[in-house]
């Protein structure tokens, strides 16, 4: 805090001449005596009392506005330091956070090498023809084999022809 000089300032409160000594400057002071000065008149005007009594009542009205001024600070740097003492904790959780997912990031990039490891030491599967059932749905066969092994599904071909009059008899009926 700056040490300011003194000066003597003459202020008129109440129809009272006084003078001061100062180290604030002296258009704050007068605007002070000037709010001092109405609210004594002011008193004095809305209750039926004396100079005095008006000044003893302003004095009262500026000690409970400084009360009030002094517990709500009190109050705001009592939340204030709540609120410190909850940055500082956050702060600190934030740092342990940082902390684990470095690690967790440590511990990703070592998974990664392993498994890239183990993939280069693993064997390059050679190129194989894939099974007929994993090129889709459908897929063709070689049936070269099969005819020749087939005859004793189709009978002789006295059955072939007994085959066919029973389908040519169904569709006649069918019709």
């Amino acid at each position: 805090m700056e040490n300011k000089a003194k000066k003597r300032i003459k202020l008129r409160v109440a129809g009272n001449e006084f003078t001061l000594l100062s180290s604030e400057d002296e258009k704050y002071s007068r605007a002070l005596a000037d709010r001092v000065d109405r609210d004594i008149k002011n008193t004095c005007r809305t209750a039926i009392t004396s100079v005095t009594g008006a000044t003893i009542l302003s004095a009262l009205n500026y000690c409970d506005a400084m009360q009030k001024a002094q517990e709500e600070a009190a109050d705001l740097r009592r939340q204030l330091s709540a609120y410190l003492e909850e940055i500082v904790e956050l702060k600190a959780t934030g740092v342990e956070l940082e902390k684990e997912i470095e690690s967790l990031k440590a511990e990703n990039e070592e998974l990664l090498s392993r498994m890239r490891t183990m993939a280069a030491a693993m064997p390059v599967p050679q190129s194989q023809p894939a099974p007929a059932a994993a090129k889709g749905h459908f897929s063709v066969l070689d049936f070269s084999q099969i005819k020749e092994d087939s005859s004793h599904l189709h009978g002789t071909d006295e059955d072939k022809s007994d085959r066919m009059d029973r389908r040519d008899k169904k569709r006649k009926n069918d019709q």
